[in-house]
């Protein structure tokens, strides 16, 4: 067994935030049913912190445990190929199996920004 970090920047206008729940698409649902595809295990991807319906991200981190003889470093490749646009695996490597996103010490930086215009530029989302 081994645990593949995740290093994922998403545009989040469409998804109902990270964690899954009932009512919409998240993109943590996403991620999961890509790995499973790409992997042939049920996988459940934990993630270092949730955003809320809408959010953007620019580099949120999640793990999960796989099987698969899969290098680690060529899981971004693959699963980009599997995700929509708006859902971008930056980097991917293995990590212990302790190792536990959540419990890192590690900086989380929120930028809130305001636009004034009606027309946003999407390259300023991811």
């Amino acid at each position: 067994m081994r645990r593949i970090r995740l290093t994922v920047a998403y545009d989040g206008t469409n998804y109902c935030g990270w964690q899954i729940q009932p009512n919409g698409i998240t993109i943590e649902e996403v991620l999961n049913k890509a790995i499973c595809k790409l992997t042939g295990e049920e996988i459940q991807v934990i993630g270092a912190s949730r955003t809320d319906s809408g959010v953007h991200a620019r580099g949120n981190i999640a793990v999960f445990d796989t099987e698969s003889r899969i290098p680690a470093e060529r899981f971004s490749y693959a699963l980009n190929q599997r995700l929509p646009k708006d859902i971008v695996v930056v980097k991917s490597d293995e990590v212990d199996l302790n190792w536990h996103p959540r419990y890192q010490d590690t900086l989380k930086t929120y930028e809130y920004q305001d636009r004034k215009s009606t027309r946003l530029n999407s390259s300023h989302r991811i």
